[in-house]
């Protein structure tokens, strides 16, 4: 058995926690604007959070953007950039903490970044492909895209913590947490009512977690990884 010790390459932390951090600023008021149809909205048969705080923001009229932008552009488009941070995060810490694990191990981290590209470039077309109140092909093409790669991105995360779980790589109940992915990001999802703001927002609040935790085992010299999928 190895101990853990916290890592000696940090830098990857910061984009991390910078992702959901990004992720939350933007999830809660978009979740809002989505349902948001002026001042008679009735907020009781939105989803959890904009319900909640739907009334506020509306009232502190971070619903009404002036501009010839309206609230689902100006919330929407710079979650390009939660994509762009949760990438550098799960490459770093990927290359910390599994780098040379089982197939399973790389496998799923692979289908991990490649879903989290696809997103992204969903995402782009998504909130960029257009700027009225009607959604062009191109904007209906994106998120079709953007569904495949969170779906994507959903799944592999969940494979990956459950494999680095049953390797030791990292502590198990730190491992867990991305083996819980799956359910969480559902939850997320039907808490704010929106995707992919709270599908992601769960996702990139495990990966922050992680970043603070950041421990990585260490073997004895000549041992090797003995557990393996």
């Amino acid at each position: 058995m190895g101990r853990f010790e916290h890592s000696g390459s940090p830098r990857y932390r910061y984009s991390a926690l910078l992702a959901a951090a990004v992720n939350l600023v933007l999830a809660v008021p978009m979740a809002a604007a989505w349902h948001y149809t002026g001042p008679t909205t009735d907020w009781t048969a939105a989803a959890p959070i904009p319900r909640l705080v739907g009334p506020v923001l509306a009232a502190a009229g971070a619903l009404s953007v002036p501009g010839s932008l309206s609230a689902y552009y100006v919330y929407g488009r710079p979650f390009v950039l939660v994509y762009a941070l949760l990438l550098v995060g799960v490459v770093g810490f990927h290359r910390t903490y599994a780098r040379g694990g089982s197939r399973v191990v790389t496998g799923s981290f692979g289908v991990t970044v490649l879903g989290l590209l696809v997103a992204l470039c969903g995402d782009v077309a998504a909130y960029w492909g257009g700027r009225g109140t009607g959604f062009t092909p191109v904007q209906s093409g994106g998120f079709a895209v953007e569904l495949v790669g969170l779906l994507g991105v959903v799944l592999a995360t969940s494979l990956y913590g459950v494999a680095l779980a049953r390797m030791g790589l990292v502590a198990r109940r730190v491992a867990w947490l991305l083996g819980l992915s799956a359910p969480l990001a559902v939850a997320g999802t039907l808490a704010f009512g929106y995707v992919p703001h709270g599908t992601v927002l769960p996702l990139a609040v495990v990966w922050a977690v992680l970043a603070l935790v950041d421990r990585r085992r260490v073997r004895p010299p000549g041992s090797g990884v003995s557990e393996s999928l």
